[in-house]
């Protein structure tokens, strides 16, 4: 599964607010350029990042982002939420899920095993929170192994 770079660069940036913020927020500029990304695009995804609940904004001088809970309260499927880029695209069926009938057939036999894979994509993106984002790279590899990842 590929995510959008909507989503990606989202996550980046909620992975950024939390090790950078240490209780001051983050300005988007500052963000923008560690990312190495546009400060318009930066600008679009903090909004829907605010949007969602997941930063806050504050104004000023000293104004900046800063994550709006706990990072360990944060889950990856939180924020992909937040972005509003669902499980999956209805390029398949449109009908998938909406658990309506198949234009192609009654009995749609692909229904179950997309919503199965939605499922299981929000399971283990909700157990991951921002605060396991932050660890080295070869603890949460062995935290996705020990899952059966």
């Amino acid at each position: 599964m590929n995510f959008t770079a909507l989503q990606t660069n989202g996550l980046k940036l909620m992975l950024s607010i939390a090790q950078r913020s240490k209780g001051e927020p983050v300005q988007a500029p500052v963000l923008a350029e560690f990312e190495n990304l546009k400060v318009g695009y930066v600008g679009k995804i903090l909004f829907k990042l605010r949007k969602g609940g997941l930063i806050q904004a504050a104004r000023g001088k000293n104004g900046g982002y800063s994550l709006s809970r706990e990072s360990t309260e944060i889950s990856v499927f939180d924020i992909l939420k937040a972005l509003e880029v669902k499980e999956f695209d209805n390029h398949v069926c449109p009908n998938v899920r909406k658990n309506n009938p198949c234009s192609h057939s009654v009995d749609c036999a692909l229904r179950p095993v997309m919503q199965s894979i939605d499922k299981y994509i929000e399971k283990l993106t909700s157990s991951i929170s921002l605060s396991d984002l932050i660890q080295e790279e070869k603890k949460m590899a062995g935290r996705l192994q020990q899952m059966g990842m």
